[in-house]
């Protein structure tokens, strides 16, 4: 009995791995076609306000999202920190090639009369590096996407769930500008996920508050963060509990 319990233990661990290498593979897969001359593309008007609110100082960004748009910072937040982290990088490892070929490190000026201010970037690194972020975030989208489709069946449900984004057009649209949206998916399905988490443990005959409070809060951080990044998630939130009711 007990080589019994040990050989399927084994079976479900071999079975989980293959699972996994299937998820690795996909990410993959969704890494290259993303990543395909992701500077090739004009920079967008929606890009171009996303890098000029990420430019201003704190207390102009808030100024400025208090004065003229309903939705909160988090984004222009996060995306400033990301491009002083990158700029801190390309000093470590780029100085002796921008020394090198001065061609390389290219500047642009650009005005934004809705800001009243200009601001200057290194072109191809800071499109690159902004538009990297929202990859990142997108790349962890399919991730909680596999999962949610192995929470709600199984793991080949959660392949083929992940598999569909991948070739999502909008998807791949989105995760190559530099926009909020990537982020805000991210954060949905997580919120989702764990709501699912929470949905299971009270179905349960005698439900454990351990079980339950994590994935509880879980939801409620999650669901506050994408609030942060876009008022829209207001409505996903609210029809996760209309279907819930």
């Amino acid at each position: 009995m007990a080589a019994m319990n040990q050989q399927q233990s084994k079976s479900v661990i071999s079975t989980t791995r293959w699972y996994l290498v299937g998820l690795l593979i996909i990410l993959i897969a969704a890494n290259g076609m993303r990543l395909y001359r992701l500077t090739n593309d004009d920079l967008s008007s929606r890009e171009g306000y996303s890098i000029a609110l990420a430019s201003l100082p704190p207390d102009r960004l808030f100024q400025h999202l208090y004065q003229n748009d309903i939705n909160p910072s988090l984004y222009p937040v996060v995306l400033r920190e990301w491009f002083i982290f990158g700029e801190y990088i390309r000093h470590l490892f780029d100085t002796q090639e921008l020394q090198k070929n001065p061609g390389k490190n290219k500047h642009f000026t650009m005005s934004a009369p809705w800001l009243n201010s200009s601001w200057e970037w290194s072109l191809i690194p800071d499109v690159y590096w902004g538009r990297f972020l929202s990859l990142l975030f997108g790349l962890g989208a399919i991730v909680l996407v596999f999962y949610i489709g192995r929470h709600i069946r199984d793991d080949w449900v959660g392949l083929m769930s992940a598999l569909l984004l991948v070739f999502f057009p909008s998807h791949i649209r989105i995760c190559r500008e530099i926009t909020p949206m990537t982020l805000q998916m991210f954060f949905l399905l997580g919120a989702f996920l764990c709501f699912l988490k929470v949905l299971n443990e009270s179905k349960q005959e005698q439900p454990q508050r351990n079980q339950w409070i994590l994935p509880m809060a879980g939801y409620i951080l999650l669901g506050v963060l994408s609030i942060t990044v876009h008022l829209s998630s207001l409505i996903f939130l609210l029809l996760l509990w209309i279907w819930y009711r």
